[in-house]
């Protein structure tokens, strides 16, 4: 059975290993266009790292200074997408060197089986 493929929504394999149903290029391929989308978004957010423009009265400028505030602070919009951008391509590549090992072990089995 192909790791990862399975016709329940979550599997046992012969390792007693939990899997669900969406092959592991699937889930790499995911996070890829995920990241691809992020990039974008960080790259067009400059308007996003000024106050926005609300009006010259005092709640606005009061409201404006609080909205940049949250979109910057440390939970903030921004900082959790930059941070996410940072992150993903490690777990991107954690996750395609696992699977090139864990293909590779399986050729090795199939090729020990046949002999």
């Amino acid at each position: 059975m192909e790791h990862g493929r399975h016709a329940g929504p979550a599997a046992v394999d012969s390792d007693q290993h939990a899997e669900d149903e969406i092959p592991d290029h699937q889930v790499i391929a995911a996070l890829e266009a995920t990241l691809e989308t992020i990039t974008r978004i960080v790259g067009r957010s400059d308007s996003l790292r000024r106050p926005p423009p609300l009006g010259g009265g005092a709640t606005a400028m009061w409201l404006s200074d609080r909205m940049l505030e949250t979109a910057t602070d440390q939970r903030g919009m921004l900082t959790q997408l930059e941070a996410a951008q940072r992150e993903l391509p490690k777990l991107i590549e954690t996750l395609r060197t696992h699977l090139e090992a864990r293909e590779t072990a399986e050729q090795q089995d199939d090729e020990t089986n046949q002999t």
